[in-house]
């Protein structure tokens, strides 16, 4: 197998921001195996308070079951966990299949690290996909102080403004619908101003 990838760490919060301002998106959240429960029940809970549809938990232990949950919840933003069960060949089918899975909310993958890894090696188109909205969780309070200041400088230096200028212009209803702004305005403690 090939190098190990490393991912950014967020907390639920942001990344489910990101999730709501982009409602075609798809995201993967790789955590340590035994949070996987708690870390799907705070991605449903924190997803459902920034959109309209219902979220509906998935549990993914098969290609089929994947498909499956796409066509069936396709009016639901999903958040499916299970995955860590797929065998490199469920991975190679679901990559094979991936036009399938087309959607227009949200949908969110909770895995531990060695099926993220299972994922991009074995589902590499299904992976160029998903990656830059790959992230390896972290509780609440672990974003340290350190991590959480150099995330908002570097959202600062890519937008070229700063925090009042962003919360100004939430205010105002002049900022783009980028997923990199919900981002923002959650780790400046203004994810009330996130549009719906």
């Amino acid at each position: 197998m090939s190098r190990h990838v490393e991912l950014c760490a967020t907390e639920v919060w942001p990344l489910a921001a990101r999730l709501a301002n982009d409602p075609a998106s798809w995201a993967v959240l790789a955590v340590d195996p035994e949070r996987v429960d708690a870390e799907v029940a705070d991605a449903i809970e924190t997803l459902a308070s920034l959109i309209d549809e219902p979220v509906q938990p998935v549990r993914v232990t098969s290609s089929d079951d994947l498909t499956k949950a796409v066509r069936e919840h396709s009016q639901s933003a999903l958040v499916l966990h299970g995955l860590d069960a797929l065998s490199p060949e469920a991975w190679r089918r679901i990559d094979a299949n991936r036009s399938r899975l087309e959607r227009t909310l949200p949908t969110l993958l909770v895995l531990g690290q060695p099926a993220v890894e299972r994922m991009r090696v074995h589902a590499p188109n299904l992976w160029s996909w998903v990656a830059s909205a790959a992230w390896r969780g972290i509780p609440e309070e672990g974003l340290s102080n350190e991590q959480r200041a150099q995330r908002l400088g570097a959202l600062r230096a890519h937008f070229g403004f700063d925090d009042d200028d962003l919360v100004r212009r939430a205010v105002a209803g002049t900022l783009p619908p980028e997923p990199d702004i919900a981002e923002w305005l959650v780790l400046i403690g203004r994810g009330d101003l996130i549009r719906r």
